[in-house]
């Protein structure tokens, strides 16, 4: 069974839309192997497109967050919230029907309140000057725990309706 067994991919995208809409953070659905299923992107920053157009930006520091994330949801058979290296809040679902791990519905992006950009860790990979960084990160919003469960809760209630 895959994710798009449960639903077609339009389906997995207007919940991408629905998610970034509630949360205001990068939405994403990623199958058991880790790949996005749809091509919908959307930004909670403006860091983050920085990032991720960058090889290694992308593959050090977001690939590996949700790598991480994905297999900690897995094995827990629950939501995780953490940050990842560069400091981002990012917040998954895992997609589990009868009992085998589907994949993930999350989002990132934000900053949980009280933490911050790790720009020195992001300019060294990306090779992003720490100036611009930190210019980029000035407007990042924060979310707090509490804000972060409630999206949690709207990604498991959506799940539910499946």
């Amino acid at each position: 069974m895959t994710l798009t067994d449960i639903m077609p991919v339009d389906g997995w995208r207007k919940l991408e839309e629905d998610l970034h809409a509630f949360s205001h953070m990068n939405s994403c659905v990623f199958d058991s192997q880790g790949r996005r299923i749809t091509d919908y992107a959307n930004w909670g920053n403006k860091l983050c497109p920085r990032i991720k157009s960058n090889p290694q930006g992308l593959q050090a520091i977001c690939a590996c967050a949700n790598q991480v994330i994905a297999r900690h949801a897995e094995q827990r058979q629950d939501a995780v919230l953490e940050e990842c290296d560069a400091g981002f809040a990012k917040l998954v679902v895992p997609v589990i029907r009868d009992g085998q791990f589907l994949g993930v519905v999350g989002c990132c992006g934000l900053l949980l309140d009280g933490s911050h950009i790790e720009s020195d860790y992001v300019s060294r990979v990306t090779g992003l000057p720490v100036t611009e960084i930190e210019d980029l990160a000035a407007s990042i919003p924060a979310i707090s725990r509490q804000r972060a469960h409630e999206i949690i809760t709207f990604i498991q209630k959506r799940l539910t309706a499946l």
